[in-house]
């Protein structure tokens, strides 16, 4: 069995990523879908945090604005490269795409808790990767469940 280092490790050899969808769904939450260069769909969902949307460093659009213009500048990333997903300081989780845009994770411990997840990434039948900002990434589960 892969321990979660592995997994992380062989998740970011999959980059990059087509995105196929993207868009606000559920109050701020977010769903990416992605594809692999094989056609394997991966789902990744950013769910209790902040978050913003970035075109080379500008902010485009955040987890307060409009949820109209929001949903147009996801759809903007339909079509470009998951390139990277990188851990920086005082941002919990940065998704870098090949266009120069970035979606930005902020942890918001004033409405959310230390335990709960920013972002999950499923890959189908396979497994789960989730991060929380007091645990940091975890290994969900193994095993198909229904999504």
């Amino acid at each position: 069995m892969m321990t979660l280092p592995d997994l992380w490790v062989n998740f970011l050899r999959l980059l990059p990523l087509k995105v196929v969808e993207a868009s606000p769904y559920f109050g701020t939450f977010v769903l990416i879908k992605v594809v692999t260069s094989d056609g394997q769909d991966i789902k990744i969902r950013a769910l209790m945090c902040d978050w913003c949307l970035k075109n080379k460093n500008k902010i485009l659009v955040s987890s307060g604005g409009e949820m109209e213009k929001c949903k147009q500048d996801f759809h903007s990333l339909v079509g470009s490269q998951l390139i990277d997903i990188a851990k920086n300081e005082g941002e919990c989780l940065e998704l870098i795409f090949d266009t120069g845009k970035s979606f930005v994770l902020i942890a918001n411990l004033e409405q959310y808790e230390n335990d709960d997840e920013l972002i999950t990434i499923y890959v189908p039948g396979q497994y789960e990767i989730r991060y929380t900002p007091s645990k940091g990434f975890q290994k969900e589960f193994d095993q198909p469940t229904l999504h």
